[in-house]
């Protein structure tokens, strides 16, 4: 501000102030003066318009220093209650202030902690990290972060995120250390058990992968075998057999851990898009895993009972997405007795991909419905077809998602799935709700 505009508003004020006290002169009204003595009469009245100007000025600057205190008094409390651990401390390390979240983290009163060596209360093993931090602020003059271990009497150690701060001394000349304090013991807890599942699952896959490359030279062997003799060949065939329903077995073993590293990622995990991708991708490897399952509970190793795998499917996606709670029923009518492992796999996937997509986006705002899958023979043009449907009586689906352009990953995935492994046609419609119905090759397999 320049010396003109500040000496026009200092006019301003003292004018203000000489016209506020003139009234209140006038109210209190004037010392009886002899006309005749008027320089007298003059200077009195000045006088006393300057005594209610200083009394004015005296009321201002006391509101003022009033408002004033009181944002100390609010600055002051936040810093001393905030959530994160303050301390204020000498280029050397003496704590000259400490707030109450930090003084909490060291079970001390912030008096008995001032005036302490704060690198006395860092441990060994993390005092060459701290004082390379430290010697880094003190040469760049540039906040510095690290992660150090810090010693609590009675308590033992934790860890704790550190972050330093070089500021200007209130008073004086010269620079404090400004730092905060945030227990991270719990993070480092979860990357302990992250990396020890890690290796683990590291441990059980080449444990697994031993294994099967055993299993592959027994196999190896029975077929050389199984050129000598017939018994051979029976018992090679039987051992063939129990082979496939272990594979499928340790493969749907394998699936399980994968689920449930999945499932360790969501909890940490706060991002909803990366959430919807975990719990879709979840839902994929699933539909798989239940055909292995099944297989390894049959005594036929090539096709398997389509009622169960959709009840099965239908049930695992429920759970997973909670529609009992969200009164949303899941109907379903079958009439193709079994199918194909080959089939089952795209099947699985798309009737995954459409039940998923109808919970998520048919019935919003806590609106309940109903879903039906239906897979039945019909006649299509004189041929024999079998067509799979998938229906809901939610809001339905905007042509914009159903163009080509726009189709969203699951979509592209089930028209990719019926057209070039199924060999099928796919169609989308808006009746009540939304119906998705495939028509697809008649065979003995389906």
């Amino acid at each position: 501000m320049s010396k003109t505009s500040a000496g026009s508003r200092a006019g301003l004020q003292f004018s203000e102030l000489r016209q506020k006290a003139s009234k209140i002169l006038e109210q209190l009204g004037n010392p009886r003066i002899k006309d005749d003595d008027m320089d007298r009469k003059y200077l009195l009245e000045e006088l006393n318009v300057f005594q209610i100007e200083l009394e004015l000025q005296h009321e201002e600057l006391q509101t003022a220093r009033d408002q004033l205190e009181a944002s100390r008094n609010y600055l002051n409390d936040l810093y001393a209650y905030a959530p994160i651990g303050y301390i204020v401390m000498t280029v050397d390390g003496r704590i000259e202030d400490i707030n109450e979240r930090a003084a909490t983290y060291f079970l001390a009163s912030r008096k008995i902690l001032k005036g302490q060596r704060f690198q006395s209360f860092i441990p060994h093993e993390s005092i060459v990290e701290y004082n390379r931090c430290l010697t880094k602020l003190m040469e760049s003059n540039h906040p510095q972060h690290s992660e150090v271990m810090l010693r609590v009497h009675g308590r033992g150690t934790f860890w704790a995120r550190v972050d330093m701060f070089l500021i200007k001394k209130t008073t004086g000349s010269g620079s404090m250390i400004l730092c905060s304090i945030l227990d991270v013991s719990k993070e480092k807890q979860i990357e302990k058990e992250i990396k020890e599942l890690n290796h683990n699952l590291e441990n059980l896959v080449n444990e697994r992968t031993r294994e099967l490359q055993e299993a592959n030279l027994m196999m190896a062997q029975e077929v050389e075998d199984r050129k000598n003799a017939e018994e051979k060949a029976k018992v090679y065939a039987e051992t063939q057999k129990t082979l496939l329903r272990e594979v499928n077995h340790r493969v749907k073993n394998n699936m399980q851990i994968m689920l449930s590293l999945m499932k360790l990622q969501t909890k940490q995990t706060e991002d909803p898009d990366a959430l919807a991708a975990l719990m879709e991708s979840q839902n994929r490897i699933r539909a798989l895993a239940i055909i292995h399952d099944i297989l390894y509970m049959s005594e036929d190793l090539k096709s398997i009972s389509l009622q169960k795998y959709m009840s099965k499917l239908s049930r695992h996606i429920a759970i997973a997405y909670g529609v009992g709670n969200k009164g949303i029923l899941l109907k379903s009518e079958i009439d193709i007795p079994t199918i194909h492992m080959d089939k089952a796999v795209p099947i699985g996937l798309v009737v995954s991909e459409l039940i998923t997509n109808s919970i998520k986006h048919a019935f919003p705002d806590g609106r309940e419905g109903t879903i039906s899958i239906s897979v039945i023979p019909i006649v299509d043009n004189g041929k024999e077809r079998v067509q799979l449907t998938v229906i809901d009586d939610g809001i339905g689906i905007s042509d914009e998602l159903l163009s080509v352009d726009s189709r969203r990953l699951g979509l592209r995935l089930v028209h990719r799935l019926v057209e070039e492994q199924l060999n099928g046609s796919v169609c989308f419609k808006n009746t009540n709700g939304t119906e998705v119905v495939i028509i697809l090759p008649y065979d003995k397999n389906i």
